[in-house]
């Protein structure tokens, strides 16, 4: 409990020094006094962009061409142990060994095709995420740039509904932004900059 009370406090006194407490302590000019601030909610962003969303959902087909394939091969391989258990081969019999080394090679050859599809779909998931984030990131900062701002903050998933202690927690440890004015949430412009590519 105090851990967790020195953290908050640490996030706290961050926040405030970012937002201009900093220059409390300071001998010079107050430059954070009167710094143009905005937030960024990139789950709305991922909701709205339709290059986001397209590629979301290519995605998604591989991931279930993916899973339907493994669908196929799973059931191959069942019908062939049906095949084998109903064909009433003597146990030691030649035929049966081949049989089941055949089922043995599939089963190898499947897991082995799980894993690589897996790996596959993994770095093309991040290679597209890497990318679309550096969008998103090249165009909040192209928008700050232009119109005066001296930070964005990236605003963190609200609800706390359906989580769990563990996850609270974290929640409280990353979160970035406690309380903002409407009037600073740039997500809007940012998704319309997006929009335009």
């Amino acid at each position: 409990m105090g851990r967790m009370l020195v953290m908050i406090f640490a996030a706290a006194a961050a926040v405030f020094f970012i937002l201009g407490g900093g220059a409390l302590f300071s001998q010079e000019s107050p430059k954070g006094v009167g710094a143009k601030l905005g937030v960024v909610d990139l789950y709305e962003i991922s909701q709205k962009w339709k290059k986001w969303i397209d590629l979301a959902e290519a995605v998604e087909k591989e991931v279930k061409a993916k899973r339907d394939m493994i669908e196929e091969e799973k059931k191959k391989i069942l019908d062939a142990e049906n095949k084998l258990a109903r064909a009433g081969y003597a146990e030691n019999s030649e035929e049966r060994l081949k049989e089941m080394t055949a089922i043995q090679s599939a089963r190898l050859r499947l897991e082995w095709l799980d894993a690589s599809e897996n790996e596959r779909l993994e770095k093309t998931a991040a290679k597209f995420g890497k990318d679309l984030l550096s969008e998103i990131e090249t165009a909040i900062k192209k928008y700050g740039r232009e119109n005066g701002f001296s930070l964005i903050l990236k605003l963190d998933e609200t609800s706390l509904e359906g989580r769990n202690w563990v996850q609270m927690q974290s929640y409280v440890r990353f979160k970035q932004v406690i309380f903002y004015e409407d009037g600073i949430n740039i997500t809007s412009a940012i998704v319309e900059i997006l929009q335009k590519k």
